[in-house]
């Protein structure tokens, strides 16, 4: 009963406290939410990020509720028919194991997971029909929605890592039984981060993923609608950060997997806090607990972050003599060991961490490396640099224009592909982004001095602005965009040369105005890519205590 009035007095703080944060003093909140609040506005050093008091706040009782609140969300919209898809596909791993008389495994066979990259043009096309013919089926919502109503139990605790890598096994046998020969890649976006400019990936491009800014228009998922019949959105590179080497190697210091988990975990080696970042810089539905899993990225993201897992479950054995397999910290409630995974059943908790998905389930291929003796990252969509001996993503081809913001919406067109259908749309696309990021946002690192600025519109510059639903002819769009550009240039992110122009490309967003790297130096111009040249793969982490 105590718990229940505080949540209901934590619920009711945020409803009604927002934009006067300032008030509160500590004692009006749980210790959780006032260490929250700190490590949202600081870094570890002691230094301010860009994200205000107010968002704090809202993110960190949300969080708070979310944590405590329940099992499940009130409105998962998972129905019966979701539950009995689940349960029929994972009843056929356990009849047929039964049969075999061994650990369940799928129906397909064991898999190989690649970095996304690494695919060869035919396995990527491939790889997108199965997930395309999955949505066009239903059943890809059905897997949206049971994250979404599985919410609590596989995150904010050490059933994070074992639940989603059970649910990410189901989806990709979901996807071998379109098409037996795919495997879900994974999307290491360390290989983005050690980039000059993230944003610029050749995987925002029609070729992979499409494209990142606003509704989704480009590539093999342009025009989705999500299981809430939302248009599919991504704001790429606007928050918090993507996954960096150094992190990792943090990460695969430590040994214990409550040393990198909630709650346990020091900041600096909390894999869940890490994986947020991705999460909220893709931005979109991606940046919320309740909608992430409908974007395709998720599930991509997601086997990078099991991937970053397995490297650390290598390292328990190696180097530090701890079974993996029997490794899952103390914990009671909604994480607790032996508790049935929500929406996976008849799988535990602790089954997550088994040795037997790595043994019959799948097996990651190493990402891609470089060095001095072999200076090649085996595919034309990454690229080594030398300076520190590591693959980076191929970019999009960019087209930067200085353009002054004197001149008028025909000349700005011109130049960056503008087109007045895109123009009309940015209201709309900004107001439906704003909507979807601010409900249950990850737990995230402090974002990345590279990230462009936000396009969010106070109601101050909303009223300056001229509405974007009412331009009729070109001389009035060409005021729009002055007005956009004049917004940009009062941002304290802008990207303005001194004689005041702005880089129109990299802050207005348009139509595709990035186009893929699709004939490759090195390759051969109009040569289809057969794939990368196979790396390693992964040892299963069998313990051998010695007896």
């Amino acid at each position: 009963m105590e718990l229940k009035g505080l949540i209901l007095r934590v619920g009711f703080l945020s409803i009604v406290c927002v934009g006067a944060f300032d008030q509160l003093t500590t004692s009006d909140l749980p210790q959780d939410v006032v260490e929250c609040i700190d490590r949202t506005i600081n870094t570890r050093d002691g230094r301010l990020t860009n994200i205000t008091t107010d968002e704090a706040h809202l993110q960190c009782l949300q969080i708070f509720f979310w944590k405590f609140g329940g099992n499940e969300w009130s409105a998962t919209n998972v129905t019966e028919d979701d539950t009995a898809y689940i349960n029929s596909l994972i009843r056929s791993f356990i009849s047929r194991s039964r049969q075999k008389r061994q650990s369940p495994g799928p129906e397909t066979g064991i898999r190989i997971r690649r970095e996304y990259r690494m695919l060869s043009d035919a396995a990527r096309n491939a790889y997108h029909a199965a997930v395309n013919a999955l949505k066009s089926s239903g059943q890809y919502n059905r897997y949206a929605n049971i994250h979404r109503a599985a919410t609590r139990s596989a995150h904010g605790g050490p059933n994070f890592l074992g639940w989603h890598r059970v649910y990410l096994a189901l989806y990709e046998e979901a996807l071998r039984r379109i098409n037996s020969n795919v495997a879900l890649p994974y999307w290491d976006s360390s290989l983005d981060f050690h980039m000059n400019r993230p944003d610029d990936s050749i995987i925002w491009s029609a070729a992979f993923l499409g494209n990142g800014d606003g509704f989704v228009r480009t590539g093999p998922f342009a025009g989705w609608r999500t299981s809430t019949d939302r248009r599919l959105t991504r704001n790429v590179g606007r928050r918090s950060r993507l996954i960096s080497k150094p992190v990792i190697n943090d990460i695969l210091t430590r040994c214990r997997m409550s040393q990198i988990s909630v709650p346990t975990a020091a900041r600096r080696y909390d894999l869940e806090t890490h994986h947020g970042g991705p999460h909220n810089w893709v931005g979109g539905q991606m940046m919320s607990l309740l909608t992430s899993a409908d974007d395709p990225v998720f599930f991509m993201h997601h086997a990078f972050v099991d991937y970053i897992w397995e490297l650390f479950r290598l390292h328990q054995v190696v180097n530090c003599s701890v079974d993996p397999s029997t490794d899952y910290p103390r914990t009671t409630g909604l994480h607790a060991p032996n508790r049935r995974m929500v929406r996976l059943p008849p799988y535990r908790n602790v089954d997550g961490i088994r040795l037997y998905w790595t043994e019959l389930w799948y097996r990651y291929e190493y990402s891609p490396t470089c060095s001095s003796e072999r200076p090649t990252c085996r595919s034309p969509y990454l690229r080594c640099d030398r300076r520190n001996w590591r693959c980076i993503s191929e970019t999009r081809l960019r087209r930067f224009v200085e353009t002054p913001l004197s001149v008028g919406f025909a000349a700005i067109a011109a130049n960056v592909g503008m087109s007045f259908a895109a123009a009309n749309g940015l209201r709309s696309q900004t107001e439906e982004s704003r909507e979807i990021e601010t409900t249950q946002m990850f737990q995230a690192p402090p974002p990345d001095p590279r990230n462009r600025p936000l396009f969010t519109v106070n109601s101050r510059k909303r009223r300056q602005a001229v509405q974007l639903n009412n331009v009729n002819n070109v001389a009035d769009v060409g005021s729009v965009v002055s007005a956009l550009l004049q917004a940009v240039l009062n941002s304290p992110q802008n990207n303005v040369s001194n004689n005041g122009n702005v880089s129109i490309a990299s802050n207005v967003p348009g139509d595709e105005i990035f186009e893929p790297r699709h004939e490759y130096e090195g390759f051969g111009g109009n040569k289809v890519f057969n794939g990368g040249e196979p790396m390693p793969l992964l040892p299963v982490p069998y313990y051998n205590n010695g007896t």
